[in-house]
């Protein structure tokens, strides 16, 4: 009886094992660190955050150099409603940008997911212990 119990426990326990999910994951961080269209909207976006700021800071001289209240407030309304203006277009550019990469990546990993015979890819930061580290897989695929 106890061969048999063992047995079946062994049959079990392996059968189990055989239909374990196969897990890869993506450490996303290096991907967007390595994925050179990344790394141009990074600078389009630096490029436009430094803009608002240099725009503000002559806005900010010219109320200085001005003595005229009337004028200073004329100046500071008129550089507001440009700064909004420009901190919308960043807004939404950002918006579009971490869109496409992130499809960009997804549509990679699905790709390296499918090829690696894996039923899951995860990002990096969710894994515990275990699994196939397909990073420089979905880099070498973008």
């Amino acid at each position: 009886m106890k061969k048999l119990f063992l047995t079946l426990a062994m049959l079990v326990a392996f059968t189990i094992s055989a239909q374990a999910a196969t897990v890869g994951y993506v450490d996303y961080v290096k991907v967007i660190e390595g994925y050179p269209l990344a790394q141009k909207y990074k600078k389009e976006l630096e490029s436009k955050a430094t803009s608002v700021k240099t725009y503000l800071d002559q806005k900010e001289a010219e109320v200085r150099k001005t003595s005229d209240p009337a004028a200073q407030k004329k100046i500071r309304d008129v550089a507001l409603a440009e700064i909004d203006k420009k901190q919308k277009d960043y807004a939404t550019t950002k918006v579009a940008r971490e869109k496409e990469i992130d499809t960009k990546i997804r549509q990679a990993a699905e790709k390296v997911r499918i090829q690696k015979k894996l039923e899951v890819m995860v990002k990096y930061d969710a894994v515990v212990t275990g699994g196939t580290d397909c990073t420089q897989d979905v880099l070498n695929l973008l």
